[in-house]
């Protein structure tokens, strides 16, 4: 491969005999055209090892953490970057390795940097395991879904998606991701372990215990398959409670209160009425002139005074009276 590059470096010399204002370019000598030929060939042969060099360092940081050795990996990873400088796969490692030893601010902000850097997927992931880890669990589904739809083939993204739909209470909707990782990866036993607990928590236990018996996963992995169903199966609750009272609030905005009939105005107590006809009839009527019919031997008094029986039956007198009284 050196001596092709070199080759093509002295046919490219050869072929530039006229310069760009058509004065004849000046001929290297024999012996510097070799030299420079060399020159090249032993840069294309550092830049290769280098290279190569590059490769195994990033292979082993991954071997590392797939040891879940994070923080040797870390330390590993500040060599490389002082010796190599950061590109964006070793960005992603470091990401990993800073979630993995509980520095889950740094992670987070590592990981925001790697959607700039073109890691989409890396990072979507990176902080949908993040917010897993710290329970928001409605954020972890939102950042995971992301990374599925950009990676659909990867059981690992689709494991954690349905986890994290599960332990939000979205039974259902957590058995597609579940069972695709299933089926993309049967022998990883978080896969297995997952299935196992959506199983459980849809009230398929006979089928729970098949598929673990099947998969030989070990005591302790049994073990937690019964403790996470338990906390799904109360997130599912949870969420059927939060839905059946959001539903209430809705109808309760929603409805109109009937219009109230209008109430008759009370009836006056029977004393009020009494006392009214009473002041009623109380009040003084117009003077005005009575007749008065007197018989002949009647005597009348009328207004504290004495009257004389009238000599003539039948006759009339006109009084003024006053019905009030004095």
């Amino acid at each position: 491969m050196a001596a092709a590059t070199a080759a093509a470096l002295l046919a490219g010399c050869a072929g530039s005999a006229v310069q760009n204002d058509g004065a004849p370019a000046a001929r290297p000598a024999a012996g510097g055209t070799a030299n420079t030929a060399r020159a090249d060939a032993a840069a294309l042969t550092t830049s290769a090892a280098a290279r190569a060099e590059r490769g195994r360092t990033l292979e082993q940081i991954q071997a590392l953490q797939r040891e879940r050795r994070y923080y040797a990996s870390l330390a590993h990873i500040a060599a490389y970057q002082q010796r190599f400088g950061a590109d964006a796969d070793l960005l992603a490692l470091r990401a990993a390795a800073l979630r993995e030893t509980g520095q889950e601010a740094e992670a987070a902000q590592a990981y925001r940097d790697l959607n700039r850097q073109g890691k989409a997927v890396d990072s979507h992931y990176g902080l949908g395991m993040i917010a897993t880890r710290q329970g928001d669990f409605a954020l972890a589904a939102g950042e995971l879904r992301q990374a599925l739809a950009l990676e659909p083939l990867n059981p690992q993204i689709a494991s954690a998606l349905g986890y994290a739909l599960m332990r939000a209470g979205a039974l259902q909707e957590a058995k597609a991701p579940v069972m695709q990782a299933l089926e993309l990866d049967g022998a990883s036993p978080v896969a297995v372990s997952r299935a196992a607990i959506w199983l459980t928590a849809s009230g398929r236990r006979h089928d729970a215990q098949s598929l673990v018996r099947v998969a030989k996963l070990p005591a302790a992995a049994r073990r937690e398959v019964d403790k996470e169903s338990a906390l799904v199966a109360q997130a599912v609750r949870k969420q059927a409670l939060r839905a059946a009272q959001e539903a209430r609030s809705a109808n309760s905005a929603n409805s109109v209160p009937p219009a109230q009939p209008a109430q008759p105005a009370p009836a006056a107590p029977a004393a009020a009425t009494a006392q009214s006809q009473t002041l009623a009839q109380a009040q003084p009527l117009a003077r005005r002139p009575i007749k008065i019919v007197l018989t002949p031997t009647a005597r009348l008094a009328v207004a504290g005074q004495a009257i004389p029986a009238v000599p003539a039956a039948g006759a009339t007198t006109t009084v003024a009276a006053s019905s009030g009284g004095n």
